[in-house]
């Protein structure tokens, strides 16, 4: 359930809850989206304004993330954004600004970390205290967009049974682009995505254990290293409308939580 409340032209109130608790094995929640945001119009005919918001919100890293649910003709997101960015939603602020009447859209965001969906979440606490900082920008021309998208942080890893913590950073970089354009007039949209995501250190360790997708806290805590790991993620998705009422889509999707 999804409530939008615009009080005015520049204020915005967005309200979502999911019955379906996130959060695995720790502290769980239904909220998805909940913020209050302000819109600073700079030009009168608003093709040029920014949205400024805060509370928990979809990470604006790529295109697959920030795309709406009702709009993905698959049930679920592709595997390597499953890993890396589980749950799509974290807490923090953030700014979308809006140029060329939506063409331009760059987001900008600084965030707690930790998405709703890890394994932990809220069960144990944020201990390096650090935010994340991540943005993206894209430019529709048309027929295709094109866009970009950087993520840094640090991440931790905790083991409570021995008593120990280790921190480190980690970053990834996207290249997405997507071509829309109704070829056949008679049958509809064609649509072509696809997305690049480099990284390091990103995986979230849901799906792959210590020591593969998230790096292994050394015996010497204090001297010692993490061992970093590369993630590599790719997918394309080619989806064809077949008039208004059946779409048809195929996806190839790849991840790898460690290319060594």
């Amino acid at each position: 359930m999804k409530i939008e409340a615009t009080p005015n032209a520049y204020s915005k109130l967005v309200f979502e809850i999911d019955p379906n608790l996130a959060g695995g094995t720790g502290a769980t929640t239904i909220a998805r989206e909940i913020e209050a945001m302000g819109i600073a119009r700079w030009c009168k005919d608003w093709s040029w304004y920014t949205e400024f918001g805060m509370g928990i919100f979809k990470l604006p890293f790529d295109f697959e993330i920030v795309q709406t649910d009702a709009d993905r003709p698959f049930i679920e997101r592709s595997w390597g954004e499953q890993n890396m960015f589980p749950g799509e939603f974290d807490e923090g602020i953030h700014e979308t600004t809006y140029g060329f009447k939506k063409k331009l859209r760059v987001d900008f965001a600084v965030v707690n970390g930790s998405t709703i969906n890890e394994s932990n979440f809220s069960a144990v606490p944020d201990l390096n205290k650090s935010k994340d900082v991540l943005g993206k920008a894209n430019y529709d021309f048309g027929p295709f967009d094109v866009g970009v998208g950087g993520y840094y942080g640090q991440g931790a890893e905790v083991d409570a049974t021995a008593l120990k913590f280790k921190q480190f950073p980690r970053w990834a970089g996207n290249v997405h682009a997507g071509l829309h354009h109704d070829f056949v007039k008679a049958l509809g949209s064609t649509k072509l995505y696809g997305e690049i995501v480099l990284a390091k250190n990103m995986d979230r360790g849901l799906n792959y254990g210590k020591g593969i997708g998230l790096p292994a806290i050394p015996s010497d805590v204090t001297n010692g290293f993490l061992q970093d790991h590369d993630e590599r993620s790719l997918w394309i998705r080619l989806e064809q409308d077949v008039t208004r009422w059946l779409t048809l889509g195929i996806r190839y999707d790849f991840y790898s939580p460690d290319t060594a």
